[in-house]
């Protein structure tokens, strides 16, 4: 394989820009060729940065030839096209180091272009807009869009931390549990009780079911603690905390509402077998 001439002044490095801007390899002897990975590696057992078995990148190979000298360690070739098999001169930029041909990959990467980042921020801003969403408004992953968010810094609104105005959630409260009021205000529960622990009612106590004892009684027979709290208008945590507290007193009374309130609903799994 013929070597790069080097009584040749050095030409100015065509950073940036396509080698074939410089000219083309021409008389080059073409060694065998291997490919390997994504790379097409040469023959040429006499040059500096041959490997054991004598190969080299053929990319940098066809540099050389092209700007007539070795090329320096720390210059990186690039492929325009991602394909790192097509080496013409066409193809292949020069960078000064791998940082500079990092930052030319960041300019044509989504990740770092303005246009995509401002939409990404306007998105950010909307509550209602999941990364998922975004991911798919952008036509890019949601890792991507993730790292996006990461590395830019990105406040992202979650729809449990949107500013609710205390009128709204009164309203949805009227007549409804927390978790319906959230259901409606589509968010979660928790999120009412962080932001509005003083429009919440507490769970009433248990003792406030002790006129209704013998009612409760009756109905625990044949409906759930959930059913009676809805009828009675409590929590069903209210309800099963007093059946508690009745079994304890009076064990044989309550013994059949115990038993009902063990098995399971109707077309609920069966029991086990026991032997």
């Amino acid at each position: 394989m013929s070597q790069p001439n080097h009584e040749i002044a050095p030409l100015l490095p065509p950073y940036g820009r396509p080698l074939s801007l410089v000219g083309f390899c021409l008389n080059r002897d073409v060694g065998r060729t291997v490919d390997y990975g994504p790379y097409r590696y040469e023959y040429a057992p006499d040059h500096q940065d041959a490997n054991l078995w004598g190969y080299c990148f053929q990319h940098r190979l066809v540099a050389e030839a092209v700007l007539g000298r070795r090329l320096d360690k720390a210059e990186r070739v690039h492929h325009e096209n991602g394909n790192k098999r097509d080496n013409f001169p066409s193809n292949l930029w020069l960078f000064p180091s791998q940082r500079e041909h990092m930052l030319y990959h960041k300019r044509g990467c989504p990740r770092y272009q303005q246009e995509v980042l401002l939409r990404l921020l306007a998105m950010a801003k909307d509550p209602k807009v999941s990364i998922g969403i975004a991911a798919n408004n952008l036509g890019l992953s949601q890792s991507t869009v993730s790292t996006m968010i990461r590395i830019h810094s990105i406040q992202w609104v979650l729809a449990g931390e949107r500013q609710l105005e205390e009128s709204r959630v009164r309203e949805a409260l009227e007549g409804r549990t927390t978790l319906e009021a959230s259901q409606l205000l589509d968010v979660n529960h928790q999120t009412l009780r962080n932001q509005f622990p003083h429009l919440l009612q507490k769970r009433a106590s248990p003792g406030i079911l002790e006129d209704h004892k013998e009612q409760i009684h009756s109905l625990a027979t044949k409906m759930r603690a959930k059913e009676i709290g809805s009828q009675l208008g409590v929590h069903f945590d209210t309800v099963r905390s007093a059946i508690e507290r009745w079994k304890k007193q009076e064990p044989d009374v309550w013994s059949d509402v115990s038993a009902f309130q063990r098995s399971r609903p109707e077309g609920g799994r069966k029991p086990r077998r026991t032997a």
